[in-house]
């Protein structure tokens, strides 16, 4: 199956294993949407979806940054419009965004799990 000029949204894709299959993607000839919260690296997280973009980019490929939070509604249909109005479609959603803690499982407030299991 060929994913030249196909439209892949891929979550979470600022760093780790979204970033990893965004720039897999790309490499394969999908225009990818790179959809996380992070536009400004931090220390602790490195990586943004400007940077990501920049990579797929510098490696010949094409994407297309788009800031999401996929807790809210609103940036989630803001993620789809960007994209529809950039590619006029989405042929592939892949849903890694995740949020983790740097506490010990075992000492996680319900409070902490909620957030996690949220996402």
């Amino acid at each position: 199956m060929s994913l030249e000029g196909k439209v892949v949204i891929v979550t979470g894709s600022s760093r780790g294993i979204g970033k990893a299959m965004a720039m897999g993607l790309a490499a394969e000839g999908a225009h990818v949407v790179v959809a996380a919260r992070s536009e400004e690296s931090r220390p602790m997280l490195p990586g943004t979806i400007h940077s990501t973009v920049g990579e797929i980019e510098d490696a010949g490929g094409k994407a297309l940054a788009v800031p999401t939070n996929v807790r809210e509604e609103d940036s989630i249909r803001h993620m789809v419009d960007r994209t529809l109005d950039e590619y006029g479609a989405v042929d592939v959603l892949i849903n890694n965004a995740a949020i983790g803690s740097y506490t010990p499982f075992l000492e996680m407030t319900v409070k902490e799990w909620d957030l996690v299991m949220s996402i």
